[in-house]
């Protein structure tokens, strides 16, 4: 009779649970369609699934935000070579400008990162993988969602800036 009572038990708790994921990914989806509709109306979503969901702690959130600082750090670079090849020294003077300023601002938050707290949860980051489709042409990718514990989006800028670059390749083929 315990056994019974235990195998239920474990069958209703593991239930419940898919269908909390279910609902996140639901959420998820939800909120991804959305922000793709204003990257491009015309792109389709295939598929969209919840793979990951892990504590969000400072430390991670740091680390976040530093590799989106990286990869900005890279497209910055990008256009510095690209004004060089084309000899543009006013460009070149900008451009920089903010190397410089954003090389210190990576330093500085690297070191943040090794000293920051890896015990308090800020929220949680669901990693998602997604396929969208423009005519016959198909991009696969992930995205990150770090939800804070009230429920709130955090960065979503940077969800939006994933998205748009997902569409710009999808246009390019790549």
């Amino acid at each position: 009779m315990k056994s019974i009572i235990l195998l239920l038990s474990i069958a209703i708790f593991i239930a419940c649970k898919a269908k909390k994921e279910n609902n996140f990914e639901q959420q998820l989806k939800l909120s991804f369609l959305t922000r793709l509709e204003k990257a491009d109306s015309s792109v389709i979503l295939d598929s969209f699934l919840l793979v990951k969901a892990d504590t969000l702690f400072i430390k991670t959130g740091m680390a976040f935000d530093d590799s989106m600082y990286v990869f900005e750090y890279r497209r910055v670079q990008a256009q510095y070579n690209n004004a060089s090849r084309e000899n543009r020294q006013d460009s070149l003077d900008y451009y920089k400008g903010e190397l410089d300023y954003m090389t210190k601002q990576i330093t500085q938050l690297e070191q943040h990162i090794r000293q920051a707290d890896s015990t308090h949860g800020l929220g949680i980051l669901f990693i998602c993988r997604y396929q969208i489709r423009l005519g016959d042409k198909t991009q696969k990718d992930w995205i990150f969602y770090p939800i804070a514990k009230d429920g709130s989006i955090i960065r979503p800028d940077l969800i939006d800036d994933r998205i748009t670059l997902s569409v710009k390749n999808l246009k390019k083929g790549i």
